[in-house]
């Protein structure tokens, strides 16, 4: 007896949860000679269109919001940049600053646009396909984080002033920042980071990889919300935002160096995956089915 792929299975089994003929026909097709590849196929092409039907609706509003993000990101950079409006260099620098801007902006964007943009409310049951392009997205943003966005944010400062001016910690790449964490004297993050402290040193290298764990807190807390009714998620988004604006604008950079570096790089990401648990802790689905099984 052929058994078939144990992860595809547990996709499957699930996402398709009430649907056992569908989990049975497949299975007994492979046993009659199918391949694995043919398996993975029909079980990719049924998640991918449960998936879809629960958050076809967000596809508008995610986009909306990537762009508003990116653009909340990107302006204040370009208005206070000594370069006068001019068209092309001010299009040279967006897509200097565009890095930066969307490895923050596209998982704040997909979720809005998930908890938003549902018509009604979604299944958790999707959490494993959403984790699954997460965890994707974070090794993706960690490279765009670790080398990409260094570099591109001294192209942008470079265009703006049109010479070489001196580096800061953001922008040294990973491993620069690598060789500066711990025992680095004075002098060498001097030599590097002229700019910089041991502080923003450490902030930045520890801000890399919360930056590229952010995709997965988001997943968390853009599927587990959108559990929740219309009107409480919106809510819930709109607080959280409010909330994450009025600390940004409130903290003076110069206090938040009375906290350790690793607090202050981690917060936002882990204050986000809080809040994610803590809304499914007191979820109508998980309650629901609390109750079911006691």
């Amino acid at each position: 007896m052929r058994l078939p792929p144990t992860l595809a299975t547990w996709l499957l089994t699930h996402l398709a949860s009430g649907n056992d003929s569908l989990v049975g026909d497949l299975a007994e097709a492979y046993e009659r000679g199918r391949s694995r590849w043919w398996y993975w196929r029909q079980v990719l092409a049924l998640v991918g269109c449960r998936s879809w039907r629960e958050l076809r609706a967000s596809g508008w509003w995610s986009a909306v919001a990537i762009m508003a993000a990116v653009l909340a990101l990107d302006l204040p950079f370009l208005f206070h940049s000594p370069v006068p409006f001019d068209t092309r260099q001010w299009l040279l620098m967006a897509f200097f600053l565009a890095p930066q801007a969307v490895v923050i902006a596209v998982p704040v964007g997909l979720t809005v646009g998930m908890v938003i943009g549902a018509r009604s409310r979604v299944s958790s049951r999707i959490l494993p396909v959403v984790l699954i392009f997460a965890v994707s997205a974070s090794l993706l943003t960690f490279a765009i984080a670790g080398w990409i966005v260094p570099a591109s944010n001294q192209a942008y400062r470079f265009a703006a002033v049109q010479w070489t001016p001196l580096r800061g910690a953001a922008e040294l790449n990973l491993v620069e920042l690598h060789s500066l964490m711990g025992g680095a004297s004075a002098s060498a993050i001097r030599a590097l980071a002229p700019l910089s402290d041991r502080w923003d040193v450490a902030v930045n290298y520890y801000a890399r990889f919360a930056v590229s764990c952010s995709p997965i807190a988001f997943a968390l807390f853009g599927v587990w919300a959108a559990t929740l009714s219309r009107l409480s998620r919106r809510l819930l988004v709109v607080t959280t935002a409010c909330a994450y604006v009025a600390l940004f604008l409130l903290v003076d950079p110069q206090q938040a160096k009375a906290f350790s570096p690793l607090i202050v790089a981690w917060f936002p990401t882990t204050s986000i995956a809080a809040i994610a648990l803590l809304v499914r802790w007191r979820s109508p689905e998980r309650l629901s089915l609390t109750s079911q099984t006691s």
